[in-house]
């Protein structure tokens, strides 16, 4: 990891006040605004690129993912390891393939829910070349008061299970729980933190391009980190969240781009990662397919937490009981406004409460919705008012 001091490229807002704006790939200007580059566009305080770059995105109040393929958008509303993209593009440098499978983290706070942290597994193939997955992580944390990045690393295999009928090509890759996290197959591989058969997150570790080439995140001290894979056309930045006294004071966003020259570019089991899957689906809403997929397609959990358990049972259950278009339509509508953040918010007015109450409720509506037990399936008695923003 590497640490870029604030003043590189950081605006002063107020010498009294040494109020700070960070401009990470930006031109900083006068009254400390920042400015994309003459020739760039995008967010100026989150990331720029080039005209004819890829983009996937996360920004805003609402955690608002915005799609590779056709620009649409829809919040990100479940906590936990979410499945945001997968590709594979062609190294400039050598005949080598790069492929990516890149996770984002979200965790309710308070009563939001914020992208915390990013996930980046790498590996290159071609010829007689067959790298391992080497993952690499970076989460926000608060320590001892201080807003503060961690990151951690980590080299593994996957192996494809001797009763899958899933065979161990190409293809394959993101069909079996190795960088995917699918948890739909039953792969050796798992991604806990804890699990006999899985790596342990370690320390921070650099990715092999190559030719002496290595790529590791480059951390400021204002809480923004970048990974630049310049070889295989691709940058990720990550802003994390800042909290003062409790309060949120600055959002989280996060970005994947592939520059204009990016070549080979192909997007791994588009269906299966919330970044390629905003596209007609049934009658169901862009912010309904993106819960329907992150429901269908989970990325595996850190079994130790509430979060992940509860992410993996209300997945499961999904599965299991809302198998078919008709019944996931059902559940969609019946109690996918219960994640909403006008709901949320509603359901936490009390910063002490269970966080994860929404995501409790959600899982006990589309076990009621699904088999079709009532015609009301959501229900909080003791706050009608909650009630009523889903009616």
């Amino acid at each position: 990891m590497c640490l870029v001091p604030r003043d590189q490229y950081t605006c002063v807002l107020s010498h009294v006040t040494n109020i700070y704006v960070s401009c990470p790939t930006a031109d900083c200007v006068s009254q400390g605004t920042c400015q994309c580059p003459e020739g760039e566009q995008g967010d100026p305080e989150l990331f720029c690129y080039l005209p004819g770059s890829q983009v996937l995105a996360v920004s805003g109040a609402n955690s608002r993912l915005t799609g590779w393929t056709n620009q649409r958008d829809a919040d990100l509303v479940l906590p936990g390891r979410l499945r945001l993209t997968g590709f594979t593009t062609q190294q400039l440098s050598s005949d080598h393939l790069c492929h990516f499978q890149i996770f984002g983290e979200t965790r309710m706070y308070q009563n939001r829910l914020l992208l915390v942290g990013m996930e980046v597994n790498f590996r290159r193939t071609g010829g007689d070349l067959e790298q391992d997955w080497v993952a690499t992580r970076v989460r926000w944390e608060i320590m001892a008061g201080e807003n503060t990045i961690i990151e951690w690393g980590r080299i593994y295999f996957y192996e494809t299970p001797a009763d899958s009928d899933v065979q161990d090509t190409e293809e394959s890759d993101s069909d079996l729980s190795a960088g995917s996290g699918s948890g739909d197959s039953d792969s050796t591989f798992t991604d806990t933190e804890t699990d006999d058969v899985t790596p342990a997150w370690g320390p921070p570790v650099q990715l092999d391009l190559g030719g002496g080439q290595t790529a590791a995140w480059v951390l400021d001290t204002d809480n923004f980190a970048r990974l630049s894979l310049a070889d295989c056309s691709t940058d990720v930045i990550f802003r994390s969240p800042l909290v003062a006294d409790f309060q949120l004071t600055r959002e989280a966003g996060m970005g994947v781009v592939l520059s204009p020259q990016a070549d080979g570019v192909t997007f791994t089991s588009s269906e299966q990662y919330l970044g390629s899957r905003l596209t007609t689906y049934g009658d169901l809403s862009d912010q309904q397919i993106l819960l329907h997929t992150g429901l269908e397609y989970p990325g595996l959990q850190d079994s130790n937490t509430t979060t992940g358990q509860l992410h993996t049972s209300t997945a499961s259950s999904y599965r299991d009981l809302c198998f078919d278009l008709e019944k996931q339509t059902r559940a969609m509508q019946d109690c996918g406004l219960v994640l909403g953040q006008q709901v949320v918010e509603c359901l936490l007015t009390d910063d002490q409460e269970d966080n994860l109450k929404p995501l409790k409720l959600f899982k006990s509506c589309i076990e009621c919705a699904c088999p079709k037990l009532s015609d009301v399936c959501f229900s909080v008695p003791e706050q009608p008012e909650c009630q009523e923003l889903v009616q």
